[in-house]
């Protein structure tokens, strides 16, 4: 997932105009683009924080993420956030004392609703790595036949697999990895104009530098 942020061909143009003979104007703003840059990318980690129930932390949230500084070529920085989807667990998974299933959520503002899919309720194991997951039964449309050969799921040629919820497969629940999360309305969405705005005053910011001194 990439965000770019770079500057408007109306302040790129006003720009031109007020630092003709004076200076490259793209050599001018680049600091500024990239100072604004690093600047969103820490806040998106910390919007991240506010919004999701994310357990790992900011840090993980940036650590998942580089940036391309601006160029005097390519006057814009590019902010990309990588990384797979994550489980539920991650976020907020509390087993039910009572035996009604897991409860789960992604969101700070959600309140945890009992997780469950079309084969019933999902429910907690623990792997031999020692991993804790939340996990429920494969769909039918969800096992792979052509995979299935040899596992305990599926029979033998003479006597061929046929789907049985309460033995198939077990799947993930999964939740949005970091880049979904980063690029939602309440995360991105939110910052988005803010930072265009920050970035068009860094740049005035720098302009009347060149030009006054």
């Amino acid at each position: 997932m990439n965000i770019r942020l770079g500057i408007p061909e109306a302040l790129l143009r006003e720009l031109e105009e007020k630092l003709d003979g004076i200076k490259n104007p793209d050599a001018v703003v680049k600091s500024a683009i990239n100072y604004t840059g690093d600047r969103l990318r820490r806040e998106l980690a910390r919007r991240t924080q506010t919004v999701y129930r994310y357990q790992g932390g900011k840090e993980a949230v940036l650590n998942s993420s580089a940036i391309h500084k601006a160029t005097v070529k390519d006057p814009a920085v590019d902010i990309l956030f990588t990384g797979p989807t994550i489980g539920i667990e991650k976020f907020h998974a509390e087993v039910d004392t009572e035996g009604n299933g897991v409860y789960g959520a992604v969101k700070k503002k959600t309140t945890p609703v009992i997780l469950k899919k079309e084969t019933g309720k999902a429910f907690q194991v623990k792997f031999k790595s020692g991993h804790i997951a939340i996990v429920y039964r494969a769909t039918e449309r969800e096992v792979n036949l052509s995979r299935a050969k040899g596992d305990r799921y599926r029979g033998t040629a003479k006597h061929p697999y046929r789907y049985n919820q309460h033995i198939a497969p077990l799947r993930l629940i999964s939740s949005p990895a970091i880049p979904s999360m980063v690029k939602s309305e309440e995360v991105y969405g939110h910052l988005e104009e803010k930072y265009q705005n920050i970035l068009e005053k860094q740049v005035r910011k720098v302009m009347e530098k060149a030009i006054y001194g």
